[in-house]
């Protein structure tokens, strides 16, 4: 997640995916299950700043500052 508030998701999955898969496969992880583990990772780190480009279509097409959507994405973040 922290990889996705910084570096655009398909970047960091082209970077990431060669590096983590074998490790995630010698912890017995399936690779298919890999994925979507780090697809959802990188776009939870993609709508949360400071990078967050998603948040700044949800304000310009919401009409809210980008301050209000910032903090309610926090929770998610946190988990």
């Amino acid at each position: 997640m922290v990889v996705g508030c910084f570096i655009d998701n398909i970047s960091a999955a082209i970077i990431l995916t060669p590096i983590l898969l074998p490790v995630a496969e010698g912890f017995g992880v399936d690779p298919v299950h890999f994925g979507v583990i780090i697809t959802v990772a990188l776009a939870i780190g993609f709508v949360t700043p400071p990078y967050g480009p998603t948040l700044f279509v949800a304000s310009a097409i919401s009409g809210v500052r980008l301050e209000t959507i910032s903090k309610s994405v926090v929770p998610f973040f946190l988990f």
